[in-house]
């Protein structure tokens, strides 16, 4: 059986490094985090589309596709970032995580 590919209605998880423009790392995930995929739109899920475990992806979102110009309330408010997100597993999301619209547990491989 092949690999479930990243798509609608699937749990993914993945470790994530995020950089400033300058190329600092500015974070990066100790465990894999999951999202329930689909819905939510804008670069990062349209680079995870389609995608299997154990490929990866570069993305740079300008500030107003990240965190916005200039939205006082976060500190990465007004930078360009650059992510770097490895696919550690994906699985089909269940009922209840449908019904939600947010994945309870990840996906360990």
């Amino acid at each position: 059986m092949s690999p479930v590919a990243v798509g609608p209605d699937t749990v993914v998880s993945l470790k994530i490094e995020m950089y400033d423009a300058q190329g600092a790392l500015l974070q990066a995930s100790s465990e894999p985090v999951a999202y329930l995929h689909g819905g939510y739109g804008g670069l990062l899920e349209a680079a995870l589309e389609g995608k299997h475990p154990g490929e990866s992806i570069k993305v740079q979102l300008e500030p107003e596709q990240a965190f916005g110009e200039y939205d006082a309330n976060h500190p990465l408010a007004g930078m360009a970032l650059r992510f770097f997100c490895t696919i550690t597993a994906v699985r089909q999301a269940t009922k209840e995580e449908l019904s939600r619209r947010e994945a309870f547990y990840r996906c360990d491989p």
